[in-house]
């Protein structure tokens, strides 16, 4: 296994995220939409979503607010664009971490996929954060803009699990195990879970055992 720094700093190679490597003198006015969405990734990814401002964005840019409102009405709408491209990135890790067992073992898969979704929300904790917190606004009052692709992590899930057990309620076994990695994933954010250097550890053995329950 591999070590706990390993595990929290990994990029999976096919997984699309946004450079946040990039700084703001390679800014540039061609696209502004593009620039706006890195700006505003940049400062969720460092201090969470509630310090986010399209008037913070704008300053950043070198432009005029009205610029960006003319992209982005609130707030909200700018997350439900950062929300979407969130859910690719926590979809891709997944996939990429069952890749090597999704033919040859459905139980070594479904555990990967839920390390995956584990090692996703420790990396990036403010990210997932915002992720949960918009797509519930925008299912709640109607925010346009987010969107789920085809290939989601939800979809992942279920045919993990169809493809462990197929004769099993799926609802029920998606919705029991998706709850239980992200209940470990929060709480190991809101420092109330393990201590880091058994973080690893027990996300595998939690992963062993939820997979157990549909075997």
């Amino acid at each position: 296994m591999s070590s706990l720094l390993t595990w929290l700093t990994e990029r999976h190679p096919n997984v699309n995220a946004v450079d946040m490597a990039q700084k703001k003198a390679t800014y540039h006015h061609g696209d502004l939409l593009v620039q706006i969405e890195r700006i505003a990734w940049e400062k969720v990814r460092e201090s969470g979503a509630d310090n986010l401002s399209l008037r913070s964005c704008a300053r950043d840019a070198g432009v005029d607010p009205a610029a960006v409102y003319r992209h982005f009405k609130s707030k909200d709408a700018l997350l439900a664009r950062l929300a979407s491209k969130a859910f690719l990135e926590l979809a891709q890790a997944m996939e990429a971490g069952e890749a090597r067992f999704v033919e040859i073992d459905p139980k070594g898969a479904l555990v990967q996929i839920g390390m995956a979704y584990i090692g996703y929300a420790v990396r990036e904790p403010h990210i997932f954060q915002m992720m949960f917190d918009i797509a519930g606004r925008c299912k709640r009052d109607g925010i346009a803009g987010f969107v789920i692709e085809d290939r989601s992590a939800h979809g992942i899930l279920v045919n993990a699990v169809e493809r462990l057990q197929p004769t099993f309620d799926q609802d029920v076994h998606v919705f029991t195990l998706w709850s239980v990695v992200h209940g470990f994933a929060k709480l190991a954010n809101s420092g109330l879970g393990p201590a880091p250097d058994d973080l690893e550890h027990l996300a595998h053995a939690l992963c062993e055992n939820v997979a157990e329950l549909i075997r």
